[in-house]
């Protein structure tokens, strides 16, 4: 049995540094929205949409109509597929759209290097493939508003080398949604908050922007071409180490719809590829998400030793429901204590559990939810 003062000792460490990172992500969020608030509206800038698909048929068409009603001049940018050895009818409805969008075209991969994991080498080929210097990546399987392109150009135009936005999903009818929810808001937070300190570590390969002069001075895919996923939170990372200005998109016309996972075994599928990138952060990184997932941990753990902990941990779910109740309505959602209460659980269990199934086996990309 632990001794008394090493329970009370493990609390207050556990305690400081949790309210460390609620100061470092409420402060990092202002700085953010400070930095991305002097909205421009230039719309000239040409503009490379690129599209990862691998066997998208089902859903590639809802994210071309979202690109044809875009409020943009068509002759101002230009849609790239890359049809990463479909198999399905995915080139055959990109062909049909060419008709409706004459600034498409798209480019297809049958085989992949040794060296490359296969969405980076898709989107390196489709960078390569591109006319214009600043790019946007997109899934196949997420819907733009008809404001995005503008949006992007705006920020574009006030000088930053790289956007992060986030991807928005409808209400599902599961269990899953109390969790996924909150969860989903603590890492648009977290991304906007590393923004916000001037180092950058997390985006969301769904829908984000950069340069091309970015991507090069940053290495492009080349250092991370091993890692399954990372072809976002890995590449902003080394945009940042790069001293590139960075901005993180809060207008929601400038935000992507997709997909969330409606069961357990594909949260676990897409959290899995997710985490696997864990592994390829840099020291500084791995260690900060050690810290906050440990802190966590132990705030939940400790009052099984000590019945009285039990007030710090009322005491964190508290504030945890405030702040992330702050956060939510920046990204227009609502959040209730009985989300609140399973998203303490679920993390717990999430990151005891499924986090390191990302640092065992072979991980591969899959046809959607990425």
């Amino acid at each position: 049995m632990m001794e008394l003062s090493a329970i009370y000792s493990l609390a207050l460490v556990a305690g400081f540094i949790y309210l460390y990172f609620i100061r470092w992500f409420t402060q990092g969020i202002h700085r953010a929205r400070q930095a991305a608030g002097n909205f421009s509206e230039q719309t000239d800038i040409p503009l490379s949409i690129i599209i990862s698909a691998h066997n998208e048929e089902e859903y590639i068409p809802l994210t071309l109509d979202s690109l044809a009603e875009q409020q943009y001049p068509h002759e101002k940018f230009e849609i790239v597929v890359i049809a990463d050895r479909c198999t399905d009818n995915t080139v055959k409805i990109v062909e049909h759209y060419q008709n409706r969008l004459p600034m498409l075209h798209y480019l297809e991969i049958t085989k992949v290097p040794n060296d490359f994991s296969p969405k980076k080498y898709a989107i390196h080929q489709g960078i390569e493939t591109a006319r214009h210097n600043h790019l946007i990546l997109l899934d196949a399987d997420c819907q733009l508003a008809p404001g995005a392109l503008k949006c992007f150009s705006g920020l574009f135009g006030q000088g930053f080398e790289a956007v992060v936005s986030i991807p928005k999903f409808s209400r599902f009818s599961s269990p899953l949604y109390k969790y996924y929810l909150p969860e989903r808001i603590l890492a648009w937070g977290i991304a906007a908050a590393a923004i916000g300190g001037k180092k950058p570590f997390l985006a969301f390969g769904t829908v984000w922007a950069y340069t091309r002069a970015a991507y090069q001075k940053a290495g492009g895919m080349k250092k991370i071409a091993h890692a399954v996923s990372g072809d976002d939170d890995l590449l902003v990372y080394q945009i940042g180490n790069e001293s590139l200005p960075v901005a993180f998109c809060f207008n929601s016309q400038g935000w992507g719809q997709t997909r969330a996972p409606h069961t357990v075994s594909e949260f676990i599928r897409q959290r899995r590829r997710h985490h696997s990138a864990g592994k390829y952060y840099a020291g500084p990184v791995q260690w900060g998400y050690v810290l906050f997932h440990l802190s966590n941990l132990g705030l939940w753990l400790l009052p099984f030793f000590q019945p009285l902990l039990v007030l710090p941990l009322l005491a964190k779910v508290i504030l945890d429901f405030a702040v992330l109740s702050r956060t939510a309505k920046i990204f227009h959602e609502n959040l209730n204590l009985l989300q609140i209460i399973f998203f303490e659980i679920g993390l717990v269990v999430h990151h005891v559990l499924v986090a390191p199934l990302g640092f065992i086996g072979k991980i591969s990309w899959g046809k959607s939810l990425d």
